[in-house]
């Protein structure tokens, strides 16, 4: 079995706990934030902190989020 798969446009690790709903919206949100950010080096805790922010309004405030200085790598975490 792989163990990645490529959703909505991002690479997932497979067997996640994560509905899809709410997978499909995490990936969506951080591309969003991501595509916005003009400096990475400079902004990245900015848009840690806005997903994080984003994903405790609309779900339960148990998030962490992570993001690489490789644009490629975020991990969301319950």
């Amino acid at each position: 079995m792989n163990e990645w798969s490529m959703m909505w446009g991002a690479k997932v690790k497979l067997r996640n706990d994560m509905p899809d709903d709410m997978l499909k919206d995490a990936i969506m949100t951080s591309r969003r934030v991501l595509d916005a950010c003009v400096d990475f080096e400079s902004d990245g805790l900015a848009c840690a902190e806005k997903i994080k922010t984003e994903f405790d309004t609309r779900y339960v405030s148990s998030f962490t989020s992570t993001v690489n200085s490789l644009p490629t790598l975020i991990a969301i975490v319950l």
